[in-house]
């Protein structure tokens, strides 16, 4: 949390707009029911229009397990009566050669919006990743000079992401296809969804 906070400080974030849901890590996808209950009951509360959120991508099941959550919790509220648009961010993912770093899997008809940060930007962004001072291995990868973004597309969350190639089951993380597969066909029953959420 101390890093969190010193990140967004540098964004301008008040420690105030941190709203933390406290989910351990790696223990996401086995509590898709509450996540998904406690971003509907934020995106109600404040009649929030538009979320970002991970794309489904089969990198890291925490990441998937919060873009099932969001895309559910979107669901719900338009059942309610609330429409709220979906938009997704890439970080990482299994490719045919190996790991590959804040890149979309291609999908038909979804347009990617690519930002190139300028200089002030870049040196923001360098800031806030030096404030994850226990991830700085895992973040020195990434680019500082791009953001990339899309609108959503409506997911199956029964069917594996980026077509079954899961850069999870390469780690010790407990988690593969078959077992997302049953938490997140569990979920969506539990939470009244048809199969694509």
């Amino acid at each position: 949390m101390r890093e969190l906070r010193a990140a967004l400080a540098i964004a301008g974030v008040p420690v105030n707009a941190i709203i933390r849901l406290d989910f351990p890590d790696q223990q996401a996808a086995f509590q898709l029911i509450a996540l998904t209950e406690h971003l509907h009951a934020l995106i109600s509360a404040g009649k929030v229009r538009r979320v970002l959120t991970h794309a489904y991508e089969g990198g890291h099941p925490d990441h998937d397990a919060i873009a099932f959550a969001t895309h559910a919790a979107a669901a719900l509220s338009v059942r309610d009566g609330h429409a709220v648009s979906v938009l997704e961010m890439p970080l990482y993912r299994s490719g045919r050669h190996g790991m590959l770093r804040q890149q979309f899997a291609a999908l038909s008809g979804r347009r990617e919006i690519t930002i190139r940060l300028n200089r002030r930007e870049q040196t923001v962004k360098r800031r806030m990743v030096a404030a994850y001072e226990t991830q700085q291995r895992t973040l020195a990868p990434f680019s500082c000079e791009i953001e990339r973004f899309r609108e959503a597309p409506i997911y199956d969350f029964n069917a594996l992401p980026n077509a079954g190639r899961l850069l999870y089951e390469d780690y010790p993380w407990g988690m593969t296809g078959q077992r997302w597969s049953a938490l997140a066909r569990t979920a969506l029953g539990g939470l009244g969804l048809q199969a694509a959420a």
